[in-house]
C-alpha cells in the first residue's frame, strides 16, 4: 500500500504470503507495516522501485527482477533454482508483488542451449569430415576415369563391343561415385547455408539406380 503514491520509498507491507517465506528464506512477517525504504536497499536497487511505481501509474503487471539463488542460498535443502518476481496493480494505492519459482523454465532454456552448442559442434566435424573424405575419395576415383580416357584412346580399335561396354560401364560407376561424393559434401552443408532446389529427371534417377543394381540383378 502506497502512502505516497509519487515516493516508491512509501510502499508499506500490509501482508505476506506464508509462502514467500520460503521462498525467500526471511520472514517477511517483520516487515509488515514498514515501508518499502526501511527494508534495505536491495529492494529499491537496480530500477525496482520505479518499475512499481510505473505500474501503479498505468496499471500494466510487469517483471521486476529474475534471480538465481545457489543451493547453499535456499532454506529446507532446496537445489539451485531461480526466481520471478512480478509485480501487478490492484488498485491506485495498492499493488501485489508475486514471487514464482521459474526453475523449470530456465532449466529448460539451459538445455536447449546446450542442445544448440552440441548440434553445431555436430555439424562443424560433419562438414570437417565431408570435406576431408570428399578429397581423399576423388582422387582414386580421378586415376580411375584418367586412366579409362587414355585406355580408350589408346585402344579405340583394338576393342570389341563387350570391351567397350565393360569400359563405359566402368567410367559410368566412376562418375556416379563422383556425384555421390559431391552429394555428401552437398549434404553436410544444408545447415549452414540455404538449400538450392531444382528439378529431377526421375528418368534419369531410375536409370542411374538400375545401373548401380545391375549386378544384383542379373544374379538374381
Amino acid at each position: 500500500h502506497f502512502v505516497e503514491p509519487s515516493d516508491p520509498g512509501s510502499l508499506t507491507l500490509t501482508y505476506a504470503n506464508p509462502a514467500a517465506d520460503v521462498v525467500t528464506g526471511n520472514s517477511l512477517s517483520k516487515f509488515i507495516g514498514h515501508r518499502l525504504d526501511q527494508w534495505g536497499l536491495a529492494m529499491l536497487a537496480n530500477g525496482r522501485a520505479a518499475a512499481i511505481a510505473a505500474s501503479l501509474n498505468d496499471g500494466q503487471s510487469r517483471v521486476l527482477d529474475v534471480v538465481h539463488y545457489a543451493a547453499d542460498a535456499l532454506v529446507h535443502g532446496m537445489p539451485e533454482a531461480w526466481f520471478e518476481t512480478r509485480v501487478f496493480p490492484v488498485d491506485s494505492m495498492i499493488v501485489g508483488l508475486m514471487i514464482e519459482n521459474v526453475t523449470a523454465r530456465f532449466e529448460a532454456q539451459r538445455a536447449a542451449t546446450q542442445l544448440r552448442e552440441a548440434l553445431q559442434i555436430s555439424n562443424n566435424e560433419l562438414q570437417r569430415f565431408a570435406y576431408v573424405a570428399s578429397h581423399d575419395l576423388q582422387e582414386p576415383l580421378r586415376k580411375i576415369r584418367s586412366i579409362g580416357d587414355r585406355l580408350r584412346r589408346h585402344s579405340r580399335d583394338a576393342l570389341d563391343a563387350v570391351a567397350s561396354d565393360y569400359l563405359h560401364r566402368m567410367q559410368a560407376a566412376a562418375d556416379g561415385m563422383h556425384g555421390l561424393i559431391e552429394d555428401l559434401l552437398n549434404l553436410s552443408r544444408l545447415s549452414s547455408e540455404r538449400p538450392q532446389f531444382q528439378q529431377v529427371d526421375l528418368g534419369a534417377l531410375i536409370d542411374s539406380s538400375l545401373l548401380d543394381l545391375e549386378a544384383r540383378i542379373e544374379a538374381t
